[in-house]
């Protein structure tokens, strides 16, 4: 009797292990759920994919224009659109922003203990975190340092082309602007006439993982970092205290088809540092967690840049 009921309980815990075995991804619809699974599958249209609890069951298939992102197993994450639906523009334009030539050109200032004025004029905040000092505010300039126009690009056909720096304003509205920044594809972060005020630039992927250490780690550092309450941020802002007056704010981002997503629900920030020939590191802080999570973004992604100040 007792050798059966050792069988028996043997087979249970198996049972119950083999569930937690296979690696499984997420896929986050724009609806909010959430399904378990294994993907097997990426087609232009649609995924296959298999369901986590039923592994022995049937390949599922689901169209991509239902789909938020896919979080891998790996951590890495496949954006595909805003939620709960990313507008459409109907108007097609690229164009260069419009310059006036100043009767006195702005003086930047690499800055002060308060704050560093970039080429536009614009002021931003700053704030000092373990051996560093970093922006409090998202870049919004339109002028590399050299005094340059970086143009503005706003029809997605053509952004996804571009191999040369461009920007945008965030969700296509330049309201938007005061309180989020600009987002900028990595080929504006790479220029050599430089997009960081005078005695800046652009983090690196080091720079940016030395500002995780300092702050405890990845798991908590985002929260230390996001602007707290739901002013900006859509519920629920896990974690968020703040507490270097970072004031991180969610400005999403631009995807590899040139649409706009994720405004209110995350903040996606440039590094200077290469994945590969075709993609970025970037760090990016989510409305439901207090992770700073280390993550890639093609070079034709639009993301939003802190800058942090020369040593």
């Amino acid at each position: 009797m007792k050798t059966k009921l050792l069988l028996i309980s043997t087979f249970i815990i198996i049972c119950g292990m083999s569930t937690n075995v296979f690696s499984q991804d997420i896929i986050v619809l724009k609806t909010g759920d959430e399904i378990k699974a294994i993907v097997n599958e990426v087609d232009l249209d649609v995924i296959r994919f298999k369901k986590v609890e039923n592994i022995k069951g049937p390949i599922y298939t689901l169209e991509k224009s239902k789909l938020f992102m896919i979080r891998y197993e790996n951590g890495y994450k496949d954006i595909f659109s805003d939620t709960p639906e990313v507008k459409k523009e109907t108007a097609v334009s690229v164009s260069l922003p419009r310059v006036e030539t100043p009767k006195t050109t702005p003086i930047q200032s690499s800055g002060s203990s308060t704050s560093v004025t970039d080429i536009d004029g614009n002021t931003y905040k700053i704030v000092t975190i373990g051996t560093q000092v970093w922006m409090a505010e998202n870049l919004k300039t339109t002028r590399y340092r050299n005094g340059d126009p970086i143009p503005n690009v706003s029809d997605g056909a053509s952004w996804i082309k571009l191999t040369t720096g461009a920007l945008c304003n965030c969700d296509n509205d330049a309201n938007n602007s005061t309180s989020y920044g600009r987002l900028y594809n990595w080929h504006a972060v790479s220029d050599s006439r430089n997009i960081a005020p005078l005695g800046w630039h652009i983090p690196t992927d080091a720079e940016w993982s030395t500002l995780a250490t300092y702050l405890g780690g990845e798991g908590i550092a985002g929260g230390k970092l996001k602007e707290a309450g739901t002013t900006h941020w859509q519920t629920p802002n896990s974690g968020a205290n703040n507490e270097t007056g970072f004031a991180a704010l969610p400005a999403g981002y631009r995807d590899r088809e040139g649409n706009w997503g994720g405004i209110g629900w995350g903040g996606f920030f440039w590094s200077s540092s290469e994945r590969d020939a075709v993609s970025s590191w970037r760090r990016q802080i989510e409305k439901s967690s207090g992770i700073l999570e280390r993550s890639s973004d093609m070079k034709t992604g639009g993301n939003a840049i802190r800058c942090v100040k020369d040593l």
